[in-house]
C-alpha cells in the first residue's frame, strides 16, 4: 500500500528544554512518509540551533527560521510550503505517542473522513494524567462534529487531529488573534470537511508547564484576543450554521468569564481591571439573553447573575467551587 505523505507543522518558539523530545517523538513515528516542518518564530534561546541540529540528522525535516510573529503566521508559513496529501499540527513542548499518525490514517482511510481526530493526555511533570476515555469511535458530519468538539472532550485544538490537505485550500490562522488561535477557526476548518471519524483513545501528549505559550500569564493586550477568537467563531457559526447560534452564543459568554477570572487573578494593571468592568457591563446588557440560552447550565446562569451582581463574589463562589486557594 502507498504511504501517502504527511506534513507536519511544528512552531518552535524558546522551547530548546523539550524540543528534542518533541521532534524525537514525530522522527519514530511508525507511519514514516512525513514531512516535518520546524518554524523557529524568531527564538531567543537555543531551540533554532537545535532545530538545525535536528535537520542535518533526518532529511524529512525541514527547517525555516523567522522573525516572532506569533504562532498562527508561523502556522501560516507551514501550510503555504508544505506539500503532504495530508497535514498534521503539533506543539513544540508536547509530544505523541508513537502509533498516532498511522493511528489517524487508518481511520481516515478506513472511515473515508476528511478529518481524524484522537484524545490528548495531560502531562504534568512528566507524568501522565488518567483522562477517561472509551476508545469509542463516531462518524459524524461536519455540523455535528462542531457540536461534539464544542461540547464533548475532544479538545478545541489543531494538534490532535490529521486533516486531507484541501480542507486550508481557503483557511488560514488570524495572525490577530495570540490566544485561542486554534478555536478561532475550528469552524472554518470543520465547515470543508464532509466526515470528521472522532476515536475516544488518547494519542496526543500536551504538556502543561508554567510558561506554555497558551497556558503562561502573560497579561498584555492579547489576554483579550481570547474573546475576540469566540466572537469571530460566532460569526462563523451564525453565517454556515445558524442553527448552533445558541452553542456560539454559550462559547462566547464562558470566554468572557474566562478573561474575567484571568485578570482579576493575575494582573494588577489597572486598564485591564477596567476592562473587566466593561466586560461585566457588557454581560448586564445581555442577562436576558444569557438567562434563556439552553446551552448554558442552570448553574452556569446563577454565576452570571452573581457575575452581574458583583465581580468580587463571583471570584470568591469560583475558587471555593473550583477549590482554588
Amino acid at each position: 500500500m502507498i504511504m501517502e505523505l504527511i506534513s507536519i507543522i511544528i512552531p518552535v518558539y524558546n522551547v530548546e528544554k523539550y524540543l528534542k523530545q518533541c521532534v524525537e517523538s514525530l522522527t519514530e513515528q511508525t507511519y514514516r512518509n512525513l514531512e516535518i516542518i520546524l518554524i523557529d518564530d524568531g527564538s531567543t534561546d537555543l531551540s533554532g540551533a537545535i532545530c538545525d541540529e535536528l535537520g542535518k540528522n533526518d532529511k524529512r525535516i525541514k527547517v525555516i527560521h523567522k522573525k516572532n510573529e506569533g504562532m498562527s503566521v508561523a502556522r501560516n508559513v507551514g501550510l503555504d510550503v508544505c506539500r503532504g496529501q495530508y497535514i498534521g499540527f503539533v506543539d513544540s513542548d508536547d509530544f505523541i505517542d508513537k502509533d498516532m499518525f498511522q493511528f489517524l490514517y487508518n481511520n481516515i482511510q478506513k472511515y473515508n473522513a476528511d478529518i481524524s481526530v484522537c484524545r490528548a493526555w495531560r502531562v504534568i511533570n512528566n507524568l501522565k494524567i488518567h483522562s477517561d476515555f472509551s476508545n469509542n469511535i463516531f462518524v459524524v458530519p461536519s455540523e455535528e462534529a462542531i457540536e461534539k468538539v464544542f461540547t464533548d472532550k475532544f479538545e478545541l485544538a489543531v494538534w490532535n487531529k490529521l486533516y486531507r490537505k484541501d480542507i486550508f485550500n481557503d483557511v488560514r490562522f488570524l495572525p490577530e488573534i495570540m490566544i485561542a488561535e486554534d478555536a478561532a477557526i475550528l469552524v472554518d476548518i470543520l465547515k470543508n470537511a464532509q466526515i470528521i471519524v472522532f476515536q475516544d483513545t488518547c494519542k496526543y501528549n500536551y504538556r502543561i508547564r508554567n510558561n506554555n505559550i497558551s497556558k503562561k500569564v502573560n497579561f498584555n493586550e492579547h489576554i483579550f484576543d481570547f474573546i475576540d477568537a469566540y466572537e469571530y467563531n460566532l460569526q462563523q457559526i451564525n453565517k454556515f450554521y445558524p442553527r448552533l447560534q445558541e452553542l456560539g452564543e454559550c462559547l462566547l459568554w464562558n470566554s468572557y468569564e474566562y478573561v474575567i477570572l484571568r485578570v482579576y487573578n493575575y494582573s494588577n494593571n489597572t486598564v485591564f481591571i477596567n476592562r473587566i468592568s466593561e466586560l461585566q457591563k457588557i454581560i448586564r446588557k445581555n442577562i436576558k439573553k444569557i438567562l434563556s440560552n439552553r446551552k448554558i447550565s442552570i448553574r452556569g446562569k446563577a454565576m452570571f447573575l452573581v457575575l452581574c451582581a458583583n465581580i468580587d463574589l463571583y471570584v470568591c463562589i469560583y475558587k471555593k467551587r473550583h477549590k482554588i486557594v
